[in-house]
């Protein structure tokens, strides 16, 4: 993705899950992924413009 220039990934709202007492967390494939790209230097924002 850097190299097609990518500065910054949106995680839309989709990209959680809900623990039974209803806190929302980061689904754990998606939160790798956000991790790698990180370590890239792609800044990641939690949540869309909506």
């Amino acid at each position: 993705m850097k190299a097609n220039e990518f500065d910054v990934v949106h995680l839309s709202g989709c990209c959680t899950k809900k623990r039974e007492n209803g806190e929302k967390y980061l689904c754990p494939k998606i939160a790798k992924i956000a991790k790698q790209l990180e370590d890239m230097g792609i800044e990641i924002v939690n949540g869309t413009h909506h």
